[in-house]
């Protein structure tokens, strides 16, 4: 297994944990998103603080399967990632 598909299944038990989701096939099926797909390239815009974002200051992908908000149009509040655990 690569240190990504490693990194995408914690990942994955780590959202659906949280959400209370305990089916399995969930969190195989979360497990095979690439995350990196979906927020552009990096590196990356993430949101620190209510109003904040900081630079990831890498474009390796393994950053992107924390808990954390991405940026996608930072200026306009557009981010991929639960917010609300974040605020």
């Amino acid at each position: 297994m690569k240190n990504l598909d490693v990194l995408r299944r914690f990942y994955a038990r780590l959202v659906t944990t949280h959400a209370g989701v305990e089916d399995s096939r969930i969190v195989d099926a979360f497990a095979t998103v690439e995350r990196e797909r979906f927020v552009g390239a990096g590196p990356w815009q993430i949101k620190a603080a209510a109003n904040g974002y900081m630079a990831s200051e890498t474009d390796d992908p393994a950053v992107l399967y924390q808990d954390i908000v991405v940026g996608l149009v930072p200026e306009k509040g557009i981010n991929n990632g639960d917010v609300r655990r974040h605020e």
